[in-house]
């Protein structure tokens, strides 16, 4: 299908970065984050019995989706999960999905990172996890990427993942089998899952997926995980309608938003009458830009769910790029009381707000956008947004230095000096603000010198 053809959909706060760790490898690849606020839950509803088993802060371990087609999952920069859209998709249930991030964590919890990592690659490898985290690169404002699905991503260059050993292999899968087994999740969709992959060994590297390059499977795995189905009586715990119901939801919106809106209604067709499958079908005709399409059926599951926030998020987005703003803000405002996490999708309102024109919502804007910063202080495109409404209103000094915060995420060290200095001269001394923007002048003067 053309690029003109179909639309990626911006649902949440979404960063497209650029960073290399290895400029002249020819092996360079780029990594692309998703952001998600519904997405981002659903993992963590999946995946905190699974830290609690391992006695591991679910606040320290982030688990970030990898927009990537190939079936993969691996760990790196210290506590972070990288899962990929690939792995997700090609998941067949809930089960083995728990089983790789339960293995995920076993890597975490058995310190296995650390003991690969010389401590000079171990350095490395944390600066570019930051960097992608943090969102320290060049954000990409074209059309096409502004368009891009899930809010935007972050890109940063990797080289080669990490491979464990199969002793390592070995131990993380009695660690996995505990933790499953003590958070009342089977172990058998691990079992799938290793069957999936088991013949692959065989094969010339450039034909595996690189779940097995990273992580070897052995015969003697897949058998460990049979013995311990066979010596454990796994009864399924009254939550799984919920995980079940959590794992659909995230796996049709990954799958309806990043293939071909022909294999969405392949896997989604109308025969399935359930929300998962709706929903997908809804992100699919909107692709298509069969927006009355869209907008019935997302009609009908609001009508059907009026709690569920999710819905009237798809929603207020269609009619943002629809051009209708006012629909646009009314269902953003209805979905935002509904929702757990709040960040994403205020900046996404605030986007709206500001698009708008009107004093009064630009003032809401700013509100809703200093609400987001709280935990997506990090952000390029939060801090750009904060500095466009400021400057409608004629708050120069403050949009000046909220500038200078997105030139110091992306690594301007020049601009973020001159922006602070200049917002700077308009604040008054001593005042939060002035400190602020002294400490970038500071902060971006320091990284000059080590360049």
């Amino acid at each position: 299908m053309k690029t003109k053809n179909f639309i990626f959909v911006v649902l949440l706060l979404f960063v497209y970065a650029s960073i290399y760790c290895n400029a002249n490898s020819a092996q360079s690849k780029k990594l692309s984050l998703i952001r998600d606020t519904e997405i981002e839950q659903g993992i963590s509803f999946l995946s905190s019995p699974l830290l609690r088993a391992a006695n591991l802060d679910g606040t320290s371990v982030n688990i970030y989706i990898v927009k990537d087609e190939s079936l993969n999952a691996f760990v790196s920069g210290g506590q972070n999960i990288f899962l990929n859209t690939g792995l997700i998709i090609k998941t067949d249930d809930y089960s083995q999905l728990v089983g790789v991030i339960a293995h995920e964590i076993a890597h975490i919890s058995l310190g296995h990172l650390s003991r690969i990592l010389s401590a000079k690659n171990k350095a490395k490898n944390e600066a570019l996890i930051g960097a992608v985290v943090g969102g320290a690169a060049a954000l990409l404002g074209s059309p096409q990427v502004g368009q891009a699905f899930i809010h935007g991503g972050q890109h940063v260059g990797y080289r080669n993942l990490l491979s464990f050993s199969r002793a390592q292999e070995s131990s993380a899968d009695f660690a996995a089998l505990k933790y499953l087994n003590n958070s009342g999740y089977s172990a058998e969709g691990l079992l799938v899952f290793f069957e999936k992959l088991s013949g692959q060994e065989l094969l010339m590297s450039t034909n595996q997926d690189p779940y097995v390059r990273t992580h070897p499977i052995t015969n003697s795995r897949i058998t460990n995980v049979k013995r311990h189905l066979e010596s454990t009586k796994y009864s399924p715990p009254n939550a799984t309608i919920q995980v079940k119901k959590v794992y659909s939801r995230i796996r049709a919106k990954i799958l309806a938003f990043t293939k071909q809106p022909s294999e969405t209604y392949s896997i989604y067709g109308k025969s399935n009458t359930q929300a998962y499958a709706r929903y997908a079908r809804a992100i699919a005709n909107f692709r298509e830009l069969k927006i009355d399409v869209a907008h019935s059926i997302l009609d009908n599951l609001i009508e059907d769910h009026p709690s569920d926030p999710y819905f009237k998020e798809l929603k207020a987005h269609i009619c943002f790029k629809s051009g209708k703003l006012t629909c646009s803000l009314t269902y953003y405002e209805k979905a935002i009381p509904l929702l757990p996490e709040t960040h994403l999708v205020r900046a996404d309102l605030a986007k709206v707000q500001i698009e708008s024109g009107e004093k009064t919502l630009i003032e809401k804007a700013i509100k809703n956008l200093k609400l987001a910063l709280e935990k997506e202080h990090k952000s390029p495109f939060v801090w750009r947004q904060l500095a466009i409404a400021l400057g409608k209103i004629g708050q120069m000094n403050e949009g000046s230095i909220a500038l200078a915060e997105e030139s110091l995420l992306l690594g301007k060290w020049n601009d973020a000096i001159r922006l602070a200095k200049r917002g700077k001269k308009l604040t008054s001394k001593g005042t939060t603000l002035w400190i602020r923007a002294d400490d970038i002048i500071a902060i971006a003067k320091q990284n000059k010198l080590r360049r």
